[in-house]
């Protein structure tokens, strides 16, 4: 009850309490509802670059995957049609694409939900840092264009951290009631503790109170990334969310990071979110991956001084 309510006030997501199921986390719900919808030779369409763990996790529930491609506003829908026809199902991180950020625009969400009808196949939502939207109008849920088709993933992960291992999944009723019962034949539940502890924090109004917190924090800190870094290459996904992208040509882009690396400053390559060889050939596949969340403002000054410097130097010519 206290899930849907809050998807209603926050996501404007119309659910009833017998379409949630409390999950360990987006990638056990995915999970759960791959492992129940298999069928032989069952394909599903994730993004690239994209959200490396939602790929392995069809991959080992014996799904194959079709490399969608990306660009700065999110899925390509305009290149599934020539998805394989075994397409079943779609994965997609419209409000805030992981990694580049792009927030995928109402037409191309309705245009997805077309052609997921045309296949009849299912959409995987991931709605990875929806809470965190800076000077933006929020966009309507996929899963309230179109409940029927679409399975809608959560977590606590962005707000409360990685280590309460909780998220949610929101679906018609009967895929509901099937999910639980395949999960309570192999015991497979979320601590109680650990949902208590959430419902807690949800009825007393701290989650509210997190999120505010957060949300003013992370959007200044999006704004230091921005007047830092945006004169050495193009910064994508400033909008919402915790982190930003930097594209950048691929050398520079690998001698930064390893200047950062050698200073003690972990930032990832774009590269390593890229599957296919033509994404990793195209212009969205090369810069840097620029978290500014899991950090004290006073790491986040430095880190950012490392990459200004050595952006600076690299690109000096």
């Amino acid at each position: 009850m206290a899930v849907a309510e809050l998807l209603g006030r926050t996501r404007g997501l119309t659910c009833a309490p017998e379409e949630v199921l409390i999950t360990a986390g987006t990638t056990h719900g995915m999970t759960l509802a791959l492992q129940h919808l298999w069928a032989p030779g069952a394909t599903v369409a994730i993004e690239d670059p994209g959200y490396r763990a939602a790929a392995a996790a069809a991959e080992r529930c014996g799904w194959a995957v079709w490399d969608a491609p990306v660009d700065d506003r999110g899925l390509r829908v305009d290149r599934l049609g020539v998805a394989p026809t075994s397409t079943r199902a779609y994965y997609v991180t419209a409000s805030h694409q992981h990694p580049l950020g792009g927030l995928l625009p109402v037409p191309r969400r309705l245009e997805l939900l077309t052609e997921a009808t045309r296949r009849d196949a299912v959409v995987f939502e991931d709605d990875y840092d929806s809470e965190f939207r800076y000077d933006v109008a929020p966009l309507p849920a996929l899963a309230q264009l179109d409940p029927a088709r679409v399975i809608y993933l959560g977590t606590v992960a962005k707000t409360l951290g990685a280590g309460m291992r909780l998220g949610w999944l929101v679906a018609p009723a009967q895929l509901i009631a099937d999910l639980a019962e395949r999960r309570r034949r192999v015991h497979d539940h979320p601590p109680w503790p650990l949902q208590r502890a959430l419902l807690c924090l949800l009825r007393d109004g701290e989650w509210d109170r997190v999120v505010r917190q957060a949300k003013r924090r992370y959007r200044h800190r999006a704004t230091q990334v921005q007047e830092r870094l945006g004169a050495y290459g193009r910064l994508l996904g400033l909008e919402a969310g915790m982190h930003a992208t930097l594209l950048l040509p691929t050398k520079v882009a690998a001698a930064v990071a390893a200047d950062a690396a050698a200073a003690g400053v972990d930032v990832p390559l774009l590269a390593g979110h890229a599957r296919s060889a033509e994404v990793q050939a195209g212009p969205y596949a090369s810069g840097l991956v620029i978290g500014y969340a899991r950090v004290s403002d006073a790491d986040l000054h430095r880190g950012l001084g490392v990459l200004e410097s050595s952006l600076a130097r690299r690109t000096a010519n």
